[in-house]
């Protein structure tokens, strides 16, 4: 087997995307469009880390406690985020919470799943396909790993919007009525603004999207282990979170203690036409698990202890900040924008280890977190 070496990776990549442009310049194309009303990335605000604070008591959130898998997710413009609550009772639901008033209300309760289907329960992944407005109200995308679904959720109705209802879910690309997934770890996904959504896959060891009603492979061979490369010659260890960058690149982390990046290039078919496919090369992370800040890149000082939940901000006139929680040792990582190095802006854990799978940034430059350990959600400004 052939590894990418860095030479050859570094010149398909000497020209980057700027503008969030569909178009091509050396061979790379920026497809991801960035949602500016929604969740997934580059849409909200980079928080400043100063100390984390509470913002929602258990009290306020009974009869609801926060669990390790629990997902949540801010909307980009107004103060409202919402948190999925995996079963068993009162859970599975989704919790609309005010971040200004500091109030929680059951947006999609226990029995609505239940009549739409009893197999739905954890509830492990979430984003914002659309913003309310005249036309529709707010729509959630909610990662059910029991059924090894996505699902479309609004206050009034719950629908199937990608793969087979399954419970050992499966492989297979294609429409999203014969798609199969296997979600076997909590899994974020992410919207962008012309409706395509990106989906680690980590029991296939595949990154998807969705585009329409059609379900693809954008990267990962569906063999475990680590591998930089094109498309679906690359390899992940399970993927599970991922953000789209102000470039329109996308970021996933994996359990194998790396972040990787994913860029769509144009090949050349040798015919005078091309063909859209994406690179994968590795932001942080050699696979060693440990929390140590140092240098981006493949052979970088940098380390990462099962990171997840990744986001990307923006702060003032620059953009794209990345920020995602090191799972393993609740410890939150920052990689500034245009900078060459990770760094622990506490230096300490936030939330004791493997506590946490829900980190978002949020419309008023803080970050929300949650706490399971404590039963609590903080607020990061």
């Amino acid at each position: 087997m052939i590894r990418f070496g860095a030479a050859a990776l570094l010149a398909l990549l000497a020209t980057g995307c700027r503008g969030n442009n569909t178009g091509s310049s050396n061979n790379v194309v920026a497809t991801a469009k960035v949602n500016l009303t929604g969740t997934s990335g580059c849409s909200t605000q980079t928080p400043g880390f100063g100390a984390p604070v509470v913002a929602f008591t258990p009290q306020s959130l009974v009869p609801y406690v926060p669990a390790p898998s629990g997902a949540i997710c801010a909307k980009a413009t107004e103060p409202v985020a919402f948190l999925a609550i995996p079963g068993p009772a009162p859970g599975p639901a989704i919790l609309r919470l005010d971040l200004d008033a500091g109030t929680m209300t059951p947006w999609v309760t226990a029995d609505r799943f239940a009549a739409f289907d009893p197999l739905v329960s954890n509830l492990t992944g979430i984003a914002l396909l659309n913003a309310s407005g005249i036309a529709s109200p707010d729509t959630l995308l909610v990662v059910d790993s029991s059924t090894n679904r996505i699902l479309a959720v609004t206050e009034l109705s719950i629908s199937a919007f990608a793969g087979i209802s399954s419970v050992n879910g499966g492989f297979a690309d294609g429409s999203v009525g014969s798609a199969l997934f296997r979600f076997t770890s909590p899994t974020q996904i992410a919207v962008g603004g012309n409706g395509d959504v990106y989906v680690p896959d980590p029991g296939n060891q595949r990154v998807r999207r969705i585009t329409g009603s059609f379900v693809s492979t954008l990267a990962g061979s569906g063999v475990p282990g680590f591998l930089d490369g094109i498309g679906t010659q690359a390899r992940f260890d399970q993927p599970d979170s991922i953000a789209i960058e102000c470039e329109g690149t996308l970021v996933v982390t994996e359990a194998s203690h790396r972040v990787r990046r994913i860029r769509f290039i144009s090949i050349s078919s040798g015919f005078g036409g091309s063909s859209l496919s994406t690179i994968v090369t590795t932001v942080a992370g050699d696979g060693v698990a440990n929390t140590l800040d140092g240098t981006l890149g493949f052979a970088g000082g940098a380390e990462t202890f099962s990171p997840g939940c990744i986001n990307v901000g923006r702060k003032g006139a620059a953009s794209g900040e990345l920020f995602w929680i090191d799972r393993g040792s609740g410890i939150l990582r920052l990689v500034a924008s245009g900078a060459t190095t990770v760094v622990s802006p506490y230096g300490a854990a936030s939330v004791p280890a493997l506590s946490s799978f829900g980190l978002c940034g949020t419309s008023s430059g803080e970050a929300l977190l949650v706490d399971s350990a404590g039963g609590q959600i903080l607020r990061l400004p």
